[in-house]
């Protein structure tokens, strides 16, 4: 269906979370991104001196204390979130009343999910012996349910896992619940936690840099993160009959898929220019309207060159192309935490009038083409 074809009403984001290396509230975090702080640093979680590749961005003075004892025992994907989740809830100001019915939702992004503590990890000799809470705890929809049973939520519940587009994809389906009033307002957003699984398949696939990532510049590969971004969502006019503050608005998405390859985009950014193309149709924009680009931003030469043939081939010449960053660069790849955290940095770049920088930036990439 054409996505002009329906009348969509704006949504507000309302209240804001995050819960990542370079900031564990809303205030810390966007300090960091103006600041240009990176926190991809040497690798901490396990021994990398044999390895190549030793440098992500982890959240290393993760204190789960806020959180009760049976929390405590979750995996730190579902702690993370978790974390995140609360402060957006308290930020949002909603009601008690709408809090504890059924018009409250929850839409969560995960990519790896409980990964990181599986029972193979927890049994280093195979003995298997281990509680029977590590079985649901690796799967992707408990850490949903763990912020849904924590907060209390009773209205629409879903866990969108989408690769990297998780928590992006998470906010594209809520989009389309609020303008279906299935509820009055959604707690949307991802979480990931840094794992050895993760490393070892990113590793494997020699996507990763021996040098902390360095978008649209080096192109030599991805440095992963960790943590979770939570924003609240709901129709602009309901927001501002309860007085809410509003940090900005959701206006349209676009959806789209390659059919290409596992792993790689299509060469010429076709798809990525479809969604794009699409967003702005459905939020009734040009693309000459449009002030600044947060970009997926790997550092990867296929990611980067087919991104940036695609946003060249939406604004018609690379002249006419708007500022765009990487925020990866600050705190890495993030998996199913990625696209809602760079949404948030967008909404606050927005509010602030300040650009986020691309750290580590050091020469326009190849043939890349998109540079900050």
């Amino acid at each position: 269906m054409d996505p002009s074809s329906r009348t969509a009403h704006p949504l507000a984001v309302t209240g804001i979370g995050v819960y990542t290396p370079i900031g564990k509230s809303r205030e810390e975090f966007w300090h960091s991104v103006a600041e240009g702080i990176c926190g991809v640093k040497e690798i901490e979680g396990f021994p990398v001196d044999a390895l190549r590749v030793k440098h992500a961005a982890e959240i290393v003075d993760h204190d789960p204390a806020q959180l009760s004892p049976a929390e405590q025992e979750l995996d730190w994907t579902a702690q993370f979130g978790l974390l995140a989740a609360r402060q957006a809830i308290a930020d949002s100001g909603l009601s008690e009343s709408l809090r504890q019915s059924s018009r409250l939702g929850l839409i969560v992004g995960v990519c790896a999910g409980g990964q990181g503590t599986s029972p193979l990890q927890r049994t280093p000799e195979n003995t298997f012996d281990v509680p029977l809470r590590d079985f649901p705890d690796t799967a992707i929809y408990r850490q949903t349910d763990a912020i849904g049973a924590s907060l209390g939520i009773h209205g629409p519940r879903s866990t969108v896992s989408t690769a990297c587009a998780s928590s992006g994809t998470a906010l594209a389906y809520a989009y389309d619940l609020l303008q279906d009033d299935t509820a009055d307002a959604l707690l949307v957003g991802g979480t990931d936690a840094f794992s050895m699984s993760t490393y070892a398949g990113f590793y494997a696939l020699g996507a990763m840099p021996v040098q902390p990532i360095s978008p649209f510049s080096e192109n030599t590969g991805v440095s992963f993160g960790e943590g979770s971004g939570f924003v609240v969502l709901e129709p602009l006019a309901k927001a501002m009959t309860r007085g809410a503050q509003i940090y900005g608005l959701l206006l349209g998405y676009g959806s789209t898929g390659d059919a290409h390859h596992v792993t790689a985009p299509h060469p010429s950014g076709e798809g990525l220019h479809r969604a794009m193309a699409w967003a702005l149709r459905r939020g009734d924009f040009a693309p000459e309207q449009i002030d600044y680009i947060n970009a997926h931003g790997t550092a990867t030469r296929d990611n980067d060159r087919a991104e940036s043939s695609a946003i060249r081939e939406l604004f018609g010449s690379k002249e006419a192309v708007p500022p765009v960053s990487s925020s990866k660069s600050q705190f890495g790849h993030t998996l199913g935490a990625a696209g809602i955290l760079e949404f948030i940095v967008s909404v606050l770049a927005t509010r602030e009038g300040v650009l986020p920088p691309t750290v580590n930036f050091t020469s326009r990439g190849g043939q890349c083409g998109c540079h900050p």
